[in-house]
């Protein structure tokens, strides 16, 4: 349940800013007093709370036809919501399923900072009905607006039982979405890389960020993403020479994630794509490997994107210099218990041995 805040007028400002003062006076006030300026306060937040739950207002239903196991998006903005809300400010989206706390954990809502628009994605393996529950607050005025959105999931005839995943490191999920990206990489699988295959759609796609990859330090990077490329045939020779390609990068340690040379990488630098190789992976079902399979993973086909791993490889303790600090240690002792010794010595010869003579009165 979301808490709407409320922005104070002047006039109900300036009443709470006197509450508040005699709440601060409220020790040297006697206890009937006290109790009825705090419930004098309580009431008046509870009336402005009110206010503002009974100003929200519902939009009727939006339809969406889906398919199982490909990628779907659509984007949220303002026109979809009630006017009442307000055009000026910035409006910011929340997104749950109808009745839940949250989105199901296959379906991501991504909103740009300073941007009034927002992507609602994810792909679905089971066909059905749900309904995403949208709210949309006016971050000036704190108006909210909610509106549900039915997705209607349709199984699909031809499933992917291969995937090829593939890491991206120039694109936000946002541009993935934007323009021809994804038909764009769905042509190079299917006129150059992955021919025998009839079926070929993009079924997942997810940041970097998302799946534990590391903010990029300057904010004008891109975050990079990860897509699945599922095709219903069996994997081409040139996806397994890709895949002994990749298989000796990651022998490498740390891979290298700027490694250009693959026998593919002028097909997606044409398309201007910036590929990881280090990323590249071929997945189906373990019961599908033929003899000539190179798969070194066996995870199932449309299984959620795996975490990123680590690319940071600290030095080894053998590689680092040993040295021995017994002689260090030493001297810091020796010297300074030297320098005391002598010092004591002297003071010791000052003070014992040259004595003044006696002066004749």
């Amino acid at each position: 349940i979301l808490t709407p805040r409320v922005r104070r007028g002047p006039a109900v400002e300036g009443k709470s800013d006197n509450i508040g003062n005699e709440l601060r006076k409220t020790p040297h006030l006697p206890a009937e007093r006290r109790a009825a300026v705090m419930l004098q306060a309580l009431a008046r937040a509870v009336f402005l709370f009110g206010g503002c739950v009974l100003g929200m207002k519902v939009e009727d239903v939006q339809n969406e036809l889906l398919q199982t196991t490909q990628v779907f998006h659509f984007y949220i903005d303002k026109n979809m919501f009630d006017a009442s809300i307000g055009s000026y400010g910035s409006t910011q989206f929340r997104a749950a399923l109808l009745g839940k706390p949250d989105l199901p954990k296959w379906m991501f809502l991504r909103q740009p900072s300073n941007s009034d628009r927002a992507l609602l994605y994810g792909s679905y393996h089971d066909h059905g009905e749900l309904n995403i529950e949208i709210c949309a607050i006016n971050k000036y005025n704190y108006k909210t607006s909610l509106r549900v959105v039915s997705l209607q999931v349709e199984k699909r005839q031809s499933e992917a039982l291969y995937e090829v995943e593939m890491k991206f490191l120039n694109l936000n999920i946002e541009d993935l979405f934007d323009g021809n990206w994804l038909s764009g990489l769905e042509e190079i699988f299917r006129d150059h890389l992955w021919k025998n295959s009839p079926v070929i759609y993009v079924t997942k796609v997810a940041s970097v960020v998302d799946i534990g990859g590391r903010v990029p330090v300057n904010p004008k990077d891109k975050e990079g993403v990860v897509v699945r490329i599922g095709g219903t045939a069996n994997f081409s020779q040139d996806l397994r020479t890709l895949e002994l390609e990749a298989n000796q990068l990651r022998n490498r340690v740390p891979c290298p994630p700027d490694y250009k040379r693959t026998s593919a990488e002028y097909r997606f630098r044409r398309k201007n794509f910036l590929s990881d190789w280090c990323g590249f992976r071929l997945i189906t079902l373990p019961e599908r490997l033929d003899g000539e399979g190179m798969m070194q993973h066996h995870d199932l086909a449309f299984s959620p994107i795996s975490l990123e791993e680590d690319s940071f490889d600290p030095p080894g303790i053998d590689h680092i210099p040993r040295r021995d600090f017994l002689a260090d240690f030493l001297l810091s002792l020796v010297v300074p218990a030297c320098a005391t010794a002598v010092l004591l010595s002297a003071l010791v010869c000052v003070m014992c041995c040259h004595h003044e003579e006696d002066i004749p009165r």
